[in-house]
């Protein structure tokens, strides 16, 4: 997504939530053959002009403008002023995208007219400490909505440890993480939550054990931001009181453990934040017991060669990118033009680059760095990807062990989880690491979507209901986990649009009947939330209010999930899906290109959202492809 799309103005990105659907729905005509084929056509270009090279597809996701300010405020703790980082350019950009009530969007969702407390603080820090005074116009607006909120006390955990790192916050809030945790000796160690908090929490351990801060100057203060004065003046007699604590060898173990898990492109876990962080946690080891031999600065600065490519050398520059995601990218644009009928021949090196990129597990990565962890939803698109071209000894090797990977990842209930089988946490780890729950997902238990996902492309691998008992027990897993009107939720996808349309995808084609009454009443629930334009979307609202399910400004992607369910349940002419491609053709007719104007992407359910950009390149052509075939 672009910079003149993200920062679309307020009244361009509002609009009233869309009613259910009514008995008097008036479908749209369906679109001609050759409509169709016209939008195909130039979605296959579209898709041609963004590969790299004729290898692969590269479109990092980001979370927002606020990860960038995030990023200022950690170069400023390191000291360094080498950066790619155009500070004007990013003054400029907040300041054209902060929103009348003096706050910013962490994430577009055309149905929320307000910002994001933890966004608006972060870039109101990163704009104070810029040198932008605190009675300025744009600065005195966030902070009468910062205050509005509940001021510092209501920040998330992460929100406070950036401002603890400055003095601004007390490291009480977050209890100490017993190294023992990282130690393989503790029978619950860090391998036991998700793939993601690992690697954040280790180098938040350290910090939090040193009681980390470094006063850099008064624009970095913020008392101004307790809605009680006097709470900010015992925060900061609190925080000047505590003695700083001195790296001990319990630390010198925790910073080599640190140090060995650095990954080839030189990030920590393979995310933006925890490669910072764990930069942070270095340089101050650093400074208190040395450096002879540069190890700790030759990986700070492959960590920040990291984090400086995702924030500023992508599409997502300034938009504060996650992580390299170029696998998946690959996939859903490959399967993409293969569903459309590209031709084939022209998709055999990218197949061959995946080959070669294939983790030693059999699984597949994400992107870079990730090689360590393997997924089961990039195993799966992978798995349909490679499908065509098997026949071919390297492939075909490689989709067996893919194959028996995935098999292997199967949690006791049936389901999947992205990185880990069966990691639904414990009293202890949640105890360790309680406060970071308002910050991300602790754990990476079974969902709809990654079951759904996985079951189909075991069908395509000829694992079906009728051999195959891991498809059985997943199908058990997605009937024992459907919603009583007949909705699935999802964990990576915005929301009851995507679990739904993941799991009626993946259960018609892993052999399950349309005929079903609990098939047909997921289908009759998607239809019954389309949109008067024929398309359907979801508000991020859903995650905390099922009144919201299924119900939002509609976008090419969730209309995409919804038609390709339409299509494998077999109504691919019933009105509903034919309003749905016709709304596909307009889209692409008005822009050139189909765009989400909402968030799509889930980071965290409730907590983090995340943009997508090679979503609305390949689900519609996927959907749009299949309606095709099927009318």
């Amino acid at each position: 997504m672009n910079l003149k799309s993200y920062l679309t103005p307020l009244a361009a990105l509002f609009h009233p939530l869309p009613p259910p659907r009514s008995a008097e729905f008036h479908s749209l005509p369906p679109p001609t053959r050759s409509e169709v084929k016209k939008t195909i056509e130039r979605a296959q270009r579209n898709i041609m002009e963004r590969r790299v090279g004729d290898l692969f597809w590269d479109m990092p996701p980001y979370l927002g403008t606020h990860y960038t300010s995030q990023y200022y405020l950690f170069l400023r703790l390191l000291g360094r002023e080498e950066t790619k980082l155009d500070i004007a350019r990013l003054q400029k950009l907040l300041f054209e995208s902060q929103l009348p009530d003096g706050s910013w969007y962490a994430i577009q969702d055309a149905n929320i007219p307000e910002g994001d407390l933890n966004a608006t603080f972060l870039n109101y820090f990163f704009l104070k400490g810029a040198g932008v005074p605190a009675d300025s116009e744009p600065l005195t607006r966030a902070r009468a909505f910062i205050l509005a909120k509940g001021g510092m006390a209501s920040l998330s955990t992460f929100s406070k440890i950036v401002a603890a790192c400055f003095g601004n916050f007390d490291w009480s809030f977050m209890p100490r993480v017993p190294y023992f945790v990282f130690s393989e000796a503790c029978p619950f160690n860090h391998d036991d939550f998700a793939q993601w908090v690992g690697p954040h929490m280790v180098a938040i351990a350290y910090l939090r054990e040193k009681r980390f801060r470094r006063f850099i100057g008064p624009e970095f203060t913020l008392s101004e931001l307790w809605c009680d004065a006097s709470e900010a003046g015992r925060v900061r007699r609190q925080v000047e009181s505590r003695p700083r604590e001195l790296p001990t060898e319990s630390d010198h173990r925790l910073i080599r453990f640190m140090l060995d898990r650095q990954q080839p492109k030189g990030s920590f876990g393979a995310y933006t934040l925890s490669t910072m962080l764990t930069a942070i946690a270095f340089d101050d080891y650093a400074r208190h017991r040395g450096d002879p031999d540069r190890r700790l600065s030759v990986a700070i600065e492959r960590a920040l060669a990291f984090v400086e490519r995702l924030f500023f050398e992508s599409e997502s520059a300034y938009l504060g990118g996650l992580m390299d995601g170029h696998y998946w990218d690959t996939a859903l644009c490959g399967l993409a033009l293969l569903n459309s009928g590209f031709d084939k021949d022209e998709l055999k090196k990218s197949a061959r680059y995946l080959v070669d990129n294939q983790s030693q597990t059999g699984g597949f990565g994400y992107g870079h760095d990730f090689w360590y962890a393997p997924d089961t939803d990039d195993t799966a698109e992978i798995l349909m990807l490679l499908k065509a071209f098997a026949g071919d000894a390297a492939i075909d090797s490689s989709i067996e062990r893919a194959l028996q990977w995935l098999l292997s990842m199967q949690s006791g209930d049936g389901g999947w989880g992205a990185f880990a089988k069966d990691n639904v946490g414990n009293w202890f780890l949640t105890r360790a690491a309680g406060p970071l729950a308002d910050s991300a997902d602790l754990f990476d238990e079974s969902s709809p979507d990654l079951t759904g996902h996985i079951l189909e492309s075991l069908a395509a691998h000829g694992h079906t209901r009728f051999n195959s008992l891991p498809a059985r027990r997943a199908i058990a897993y997605l009937k024992a986990t459907q919603s009583p009107c007949g909705a699935w939720w999802s964990r990576w996808g915005i929301n009851y649009l995507n679990g739904t349309g993941a799991a009626v995808v993946g259960l018609i084609q892993a052999g399950e009947s349309c005929r079903e009454s609990y098939i047909r009443r997921a289908l009759d629930w998607l239809e019954s939330r389309q949109n008067p334009d024929g398309g359907f979307g979801e508000s991020v609202r859903a995650y905390d209010d099922e009144a919201y399910a299924g119900r939002g400004v509609s976008t090419p992607s969730q209309t995409a999930w919804v038609l390709s369910a339409l299509v494998a349940g077999g109504r691919a002419r019933d009105p509903a899906a034919c309003s749905a491609a016709r709304y596909l053709v307009e889209e692409m007719r008005r822009d050139g290109r189909w765009i989400d104007r909402s968030t799509v992407g889930t980071g965290h359910p409730s907590i983090i959202y995340m943009n997508y950009p090679s979503y609305p390149f390949a689900f519609p052509l996927m959907a749009l492809s299949r309606w095709r075939d099927s009318v």
